[in-house]
């Protein structure tokens, strides 16, 4: 539960806000999900590090679950061997 958690946290600190809060996006925007799903690491050229992609998107999806519910997540990474950032 504690690995979920912190891989919560790095989507969070990985996916840029100005994404998911800037004009034109709301929560009610992001795409949901409420069951299994799979995130991929990757470098985004368009903001110059590497981020979180779901279903080709490097905005983050609004995880819904119910209190005391397991959450499914595949984990899948796509990150180059040789890292540009700094």
């Amino acid at each position: 539960m504690r690995s979920i958690v912190a891989i919560l946290f790095t989507c969070a600190a990985l996916s840029p806000l100005v994404l998911v809060f800037g004009p034109g996006n709301t929560l009610s925007d992001l795409p949901e999900v409420h069951g299994p799903f799979t995130l991929t690491a990757v470098h985004d050229p368009a903001i110059g590090r590497n981020a979180f992609a779901y279903q080709g998107r490097t905005v983050p999806p609004l995880i819904r679950v119910s209190l005391g519910s397991a959450i499914t997540l595949r984990y899948i990474n796509d990150l180059p061997n040789q890292s540009d950032e700094a």
